[in-house]
């Protein structure tokens, strides 16, 4: 009977410690384990050094540069940063980004989706844990300018009112008419 007694109090509390260390994450914590963890968003986002190791103080500031034969871009700043980053955006632009793939109507590219090279979006996320990840963006600070990025092709919009942009002359105005 005593034992039964001792195991079912250390039984009970264990579940207590596991349930107290649960609740005791933050949105930001939590936020910072998506982003940092099963996103990656670190791997595009952040710069690296010759050696690829992030750079110290930078993480989420603008990282890698994607060449293609489709498009020239550099994964941008996604701190709160408000000059250079995602700063300006609110908690539902930011939302709506990782959910549908488009941008804010206002700022650099407005309404533009994001790069094709974006992971799919993030339509699975639940509704705690993308408000953990923005959050998270929140509470970075850091301050980076990337280049911009250069459509190479049109950038097909689904934004009402918003106009692709296109880095030179359209190919047509490229075309050279040849007069005998």
């Amino acid at each position: 009977m005593l034992q039964t007694r001792i195991g079912v109090s250390v039984l009970a509390c264990g579940l207590s410690l596991a349930a107290g260390g649960a609740a005791a994450e933050t949105p930001v914590e939590r936020g910072d384990y998506l982003v940092n963890t099963i996103m990656a968003c670190g791997n595009c986002h952040s710069p690296r050094d010759a050696e690829a190791k992030l750079i110290a103080g930078k993480a989420l500031s603008g990282g890698l540069t994607f060449d293609t034969p489709a498009f020239l871009a550099t994964a941008p700043n996604i701190t709160p940063d408000v000059e250079t980053g995602i700063g300006s955006w609110s908690d539902e632009e930011i939302r709506h980004a990782l959910i549908e793939g488009i941008r804010p109507n206002h700022g650099k590219l407005a309404g533009v989706p994001l790069a094709a090279i974006m992971p799919a979006n993030f339509k699975a996320l639940l509704p705690d844990d993308l408000a953990a990840v923005i959050a998270y963006l929140r509470s970075v600070t850091v301050r980076l300018s990337p280049p911009p990025t250069s459509p190479r092709i049109p950038l097909r919009s689904s934004a009402p009112g918003a106009t692709p942009r296109s880095a030179g002359p359209s190919p047509s105005a490229s075309r050279a008419t040849v007069m005998p």
